[in-house]
This record gives structure tokens, C-alpha cells and sequence, in this order.
């Protein structure tokens, strides 16, 4: 690509050598001399900044290619890992404990951050514009809301689980059952979608200035954030973040 561009600029230059000039060169060698100097002196700016802008452009693709790799990388890791710990508990029968139940169900969550949350952000991240329209969009935003307040409430119900465990371990068995873990697992998941899903679905969680802006004049490169009410930013983030961080602290201090 450099030499083409070498090539390019010396016939653009070898067209613009008029008449006069040709003339001038063979009627006064001093002239021709400050002629042949210019004309030199004109490729090597050019030729400079040609491979300045080259130079400019294949860091920017290094850069670009070496985060892409840098977030794959991530995105598999943490996708293997969470898979891993749903593997062991499901076959190793020393892991099959009321308990882990919760450990699986935080596994879960994690595994679709990174696999349904984190792979399209990353692509968001690295075009620079969101490309996968504007109604999956909102599904994004919505999947990201309950996968992270699924595992927020998971770690809850966790910390909770070990507590009673360790301050009464003779009434565990009997508070703590397979059945009751599960209904606990499935309201986590009902709670975290019904934070999530169904106001954004309906679109409860977007300011009406915002909606009319993208409605009326949409950018020229869509973009995807997250833009919430102060109602809505205040619920979802007392459920999904203040609270279970409260309970895990008190029950910790204990």
C-alpha cells in the first residue's frame, strides 16, 4: 500500500510539470536546480505524510484487533468457568448439597452476563455504534438488568444459606430443603425479571425527552445506553443493589 501511494504521488507530480517549466530547465540550470528542489522537496512532504497517516491507521488496527482479542478472551473465560461449576455440582455427588443450588443458580447468571450481556457490549465497544437495532436494544438492556440483579440476589440468598447453616446447624435440615431452595431460586429469577423485563418492555424505564429525541432526530450511528427515569434508577437500584449489599453485610458481621 506504500508504494502505491509513492507511485501515486510521483505521476501526480510528473502530470503537473508544465511547458514552462520543461523550457525553463533547459534554458537555466539554476532554475531548473530550485525547480528539481521543490518538486523533491514536495514528494517528501507528501510521502511523509503518507506514512504518517499509515503509520496512524495500522495502530489503530493493532489496538483495535489486540482489545477484541483482550475481550474474547474474557468473554470465553468467564463463559468455560461458570459452565465448569455447573458441570461439578451436577456430577459429582459430594457437591449435590441443598446449598450449592444457589452456588449453580449464581453460576447461571454469571455464564449469561458474560455470554448474552458482555459479547454484545463488546461489539457495541469496538464498532463504535450499536448494529443489532433498536428493539433488541431495549432486550439487551433488559437481559443485562436481571442476569446482574439475579446475581446480586443470588450471593444474597447464598450468604443467607451459610448463616443458618453455621448459627443452626441441628434446624437447617428442616428450614432449608430442597424444596424451598428452589421456590427461593425461581423467585430470584421472577424478581430480577420483573425488575427488568417488564418496565422496559414498556418502556417505564426511558425519560419521555430522551424517547422524543431519538424518535425525531436519529443519529446518524445508533447508540445504545442505558437512559433511565429517577424512579426507575431508584427502585431497580435499591432491589437489585442496596438492599441484598445491606442484608450480606449485617449477616457477615454477625
Amino acid at each position: 500500500m506504500l508504494w502505491k501511494s509513492i507511485k501515486n504521488i510521483c505521476n501526480f507530480k510528473t502530470k503537473n510539470n508544465n511547458a514552462t517549466d520543461l523550457t525553463t530547465i533547459h534554458n537555466d540550470p539554476v532554475e531548473s536546480l530550485n525547480i528539481t528542489n521543490r518538486y523533491f522537496a514536495s514528494v517528501g512532504q507528501n510521502l511523509a505524510r503518507e506514512i504518517i497517516r499509515k503509520t496512524n491507521t495500522t495502530e489503530d488496527e493493532l489496538a483495535t484487533n489486540m482489545k477484541g482479542i483482550f475481550l474474547s478472551l474474557l468473554i470465553f473465560l468467564s463463559v468455560a468457568g461458570n459452565i465448569l461449576v455447573c458441570v461439578a455440582i451436577y456430577t459429582d455427588r459430594g457437591l449435590r448439597r441443598i446449598g450449592n443450588l444457589f452456588l449453580a443458580s449464581l453460576a447461571i447468571a454469571d455464564m449469561l452476563v458474560a455470554a448474552a450481556v458482555m459479547t454484545f457490549a463488546g461489539v457495541n465497544d469496538l464498532l463504535g455504534y450499536w448494529v443489532f437495532g433498536e428493539q433488541f436494544c431495549d432486550t439487551w438492556v433488559a437481559c443485562d438488568v436481571m442476569c446482574s440483579t439475579a446475581s446480586i440476589l443470588n450471593l444474597c440468598a447464598i450468604s443467607l444459606d451459610r448463616y443458618i447453616h453455621i448459627k443452626d446447624p441441628l434446624r437447617y435440615g428442616r428450614w432449608v430443603t430442597r424444596k424451598v431452595a428452589i421456590v427461593t431460586i425461581a423467585m430470584i429469577w421472577l424478581l430480577a425479571a420483573l425488575i427488568s423485563f417488564l418496565p422496559i418492555s414498556l418502556g417505564l424505564h426511558r425519560p419521555l425527552e430522551e424517547a422524543e429525541t431519538v424518535t425525531l432526530q436519529p443519529p446518524r450511528y445508533p447508540t445504545c445506553a442505558l437512559v433511565l427515569t429517577p424512579t426507575y434508577a431508584v427502585v431497580s437500584s435499591c432491589i437489585s443493589f442496596y438492599l441484598p449489599c445491606i442484608v450480606m453485610i449485617s449477616i457477615y458481621c454477625r
